[in-house]
């Protein structure tokens, strides 16, 4: 029997191109035998059976749902470290809103008066920066979303750069016995 060397499905003898995947089979090179298609068919089966759940792990604290559901597999470990890291930036958002920005803009209110200071350039550049960062994660939070739902493993932009959840992840799962040195 003879397998695309792309996607790794059978195909006939004498066939152009793949039924599965739309490849060129070429007929110059040996075809692939089935033992080496196998891991394209339980990275299928793996992104199949936990693209249900791993979209979860983009909705706040949910994250957790897939990390001790899905633990051994890599495609929800790959979600559930982006959530996770988005979650973590939510997180750092909002207490830095709390903690600095609030407090500082209670006290201008207090000295400037709130009629001056709703209208001065100042407010509704705190207001416009505040809202595109709330934007921001709402936006990445869809993308997130849409990837793990859709069954692809891309990268978000920004929050995928900050490695300190990733890590902190990788040490839970390790604690629970999860081979993790093979995930990317």
């Amino acid at each position: 029997m003879a397998y695309c060397n792309k996607c790794g499905k059978e195909v006939q003898p004498g066939e152009a191109f793949c039924r599965n995947c739309g490849a060129r089979i070429n007929q110059a090179q040996p075809q692939q035998e089935y033992a080496q298609a196998a891991p394209v068919e339980v990275l299928d089966n793996d992104v199949l059976s936990s693209k249900g759940i791993s979209w979860l792990s983009y909705i706040g604290p949910l994250w957790l749902i897939p990390f001790f559901i899905k633990r051994h597999s890599p495609y929800a470990r790959f979600h559930v470290r982006q959530g996770a890291t988005l979650f973590a930036c939510w997180l750092t958002y909002i207490v830095f809103c709390n903690t600095i920005l609030i407090p500082v803009d209670l006290a201008t209110r207090e000295v400037v008066g709130l009629f001056l200071y709703q209208h001065s350039t100042l407010y509704w550049i705190l207001y416009a920066v505040l809202k595109l960062v709330y934007i921001f994660f709402v936006i990445i939070s869809i993308v997130g979303i849409v990837k793990a739902a859709t069954g692809q493993k891309t990268k978000l932009p920004i929050i995928s750069a900050i490695p300190f959840v990733n890590k902190l992840i990788n040490k839970w799962y390790t604690g629970m016995g999860v081979d993790v040195s093979y995930d990317d």
